[in-house]
């Protein structure tokens, strides 16, 4: 007997064939195919993209159904062939090839995720270095900033001994300017035009606020015999001198551009305080 051409098994078969209630032997008997392992081959070969497993099912409920039959009906090159009920050994070897396709899968997606699993494991410690670098650091910056902040201290201590040593310092300085001043003796014009002028040290001469006292006393020399012989000014003069000199915790003296003025004032110091 010819044998019949061997071809490729495609989807379209395989999808007449569950539709028409084939097995795996059927496919085999069929399309000349030697054993299951072969069919399974060709079967994902059919299916490149996905679906050999949903068809495979499928094969298995038709052999679920073939199971208690006696006689199956192939077409088999347009003559009807009779067919036994697979036997115990076909079982079971149905199961092995359907077990081992499992197996097959299952080893593969294993691979799949220990292979994912050493890729997580070689991130994770990758970052695990990392973070130990970075604790390093920490470590390193915060010994370096405990080292400023004791040294900082340190300045602070240093400058407030040093804020201490200075006010110290200002004050004797202030003293010893105060006493510099209090005996420093300030000179000071007094004009023909009865005006005042700063002639050595430095000195401000303000009497805005003495007016009333340089009033009363200005009628107080108008009254004494030895103002007999000066001007209304003059004596004003005078007085502004006296109030001068008598407010001032500076030593003053006075230099006159008035011969009168100066003896009357020379003679009133020396006579009678000039307070009145």
């Amino acid at each position: 007997m010819k044998k019949r051409p061997i071809r490729s098994l495609t989807a379209k078969d395989v999808k007449m064939g569950v539709k028409n209630g084939f097995t795996v032997k059927d496919f085999c008997v069929k399309y000349n195919i030697k054993g299951e392992t072969s069919f399974l081959e060709k079967l994902e070969s059919a299916y490149p993209n996905g679906g050999s497993e949903q068809m495979l099912r499928e094969i298995r409920k038709n052999e679920k159904r073939h199971g208690k039959t006696t006689i199956n009906h192939v077409r088999r090159g347009g003559k009807r062939m009779t067919k036994t009920a697979p036997s115990r050994m076909d079982i079971l070897k149905n199961q092995e090839a359907s077990l081992s396709s499992e197996v097959i899968k299952l080893e593969t997606e294993h691979k799949d995720l220990a292979s994912k699993h050493r890729e997580y494991l070689k991130k994770a410690r990758d970052i695990e270095i990392k973070v130990d670098e970075l604790n390093a650091k920490i470590d390193e910056y915060t010994a370096k900033f405990e080292e400023i902040i004791e040294a900082n201290n340190e300045l602070v201590r240093k400058m407030n001994s040093v804020s201490m040593d200075r006010a110290e310092k200002l004050a004797s300085l202030d003293a010893v300017r105060t006493e510099i001043e209090s005996l420093t003796v300030i000179s000071i014009g007094v004009l023909k035009n009865c005006e005042f002028e700063v002639i050595e040290g430095n000195f401000q001469i303000d009497l805005s606020r003495k007016e009333e006292e340089i009033n009363v006393l200005t009628h107080k020399l108008m009254d004494q015999e030895i103002c007999e012989d000066l001007t209304a000014r003059q004596i004003r003069t005078l007085s502004r001198v006296i109030i001068l000199k008598n407010s001032s915790s500076r030593k003053l003296e006075f230099v006159f551009d008035s011969s009168e003025l100066e003896s009357t004032y020379t003679y009133l110091a020396s006579n009678q305080p000039l307070s009145f």
